[in-house]
């Protein structure tokens, strides 16, 4: 391009429109800038996408986490690859941890909290029942700590494995909420209703999964160290 823009200018300065020259000289400018610009914007586009499209990758990604840290990432722990493994796993390019891993720990039968963009996913093991299989009740939020226009989802499942460091395996997904459930075999397990299994749980969020269940219009608050349940008339603006 230099070598171009050079000849030019010789052959103008050699026939002495030295006025002619300069103006080529900021229209060359001016292109290469319009080019550079194009070319920025292309890539910045081809990164990140529109709203939609980097919303809607951000879900996948939550919920590959998701389904992984049930199916795999729980059995790997208790297989003795620990927790560092479980973080690696989980911070990437497009995901990270908003929250150290609570597993067996904090009140918490296993509880992770990813993150992608915008997207919070907290992932939490309510209830374990162990009889001849290992059934555990699990529940997948996801919501947006920052923006209003992004929609929220909540999940129910049931997992099944054989022991707690084998392959879990989804028998039961859900948008609305079951406080109880009954396995094939007529193992029951049950959603924990104490007060603050309900404050994490957070039903007044998500108020269509929860409508005609005893959930509904029902508010967890904190007060003097406690967890108070009280009705509530509409649903809880998130702080």
């Amino acid at each position: 391009m230099h070598g171009v823009k050079d000849v030019l200018l010789g052959a103008i300065y050699k026939f002495g429109y030295e006025d002619l020259a300069m103006r080529l000289v900021l229209i060359i400018r001016g292109i290469l800038l319009i080019v550079i610009v194009f070319v920025i914007s292309s890539s910045t586009m081809s990164c990140y996408g529109n709203f939609e499209e980097r919303n809607r990758l951000a879900r996948c990604t939550l919920e590959n986490i998701a389904i992984w840290f049930i199916n795999e990432g729980l059995s790997d722990y208790y297989q003795g690859k620990g927790v560092k493994y479980l973080e690696e796993r989980i911070n990437g390019p497009d995901s990270s941890l908003a929250a150290e891993i609570s597993i067996e720990k904090h009140g918490y039968i296993a509880h992770i909290v990813p993150e992608s963009w915008w997207l919070i996913s907290p992932i939490s093991c309510f209830a374990r029942v162990k009889n001849k299989y290992v059934y555990e009740y699990w529940v997948i939020q996801r919501f947006s700590g920052t923006r209003s226009d992004v929609t929220e989802e909540i999940y129910f499942l049931i997992a099944k494995a054989e022991d707690l460091d084998q392959r879990r395996m989804i028998i039961h997904r859900t948008t609305n909420f079951v406080q109880r459930w009954t396995a094939p075999d007529g193992t029951l397990i049950s959603f924990p209703m104490d007060n603050k299994s309900i404050y994490r749980l957070k039903p007044w969020y998500f108020p269509e999964s929860f409508k005609g269940t005893e959930l509904e219009g029902v508010e967890v608050v904190i007060q003097n160290n406690e967890y108070v349940k009280k009705k509530i008339n509409e649903t809880v603006a998130r702080p």
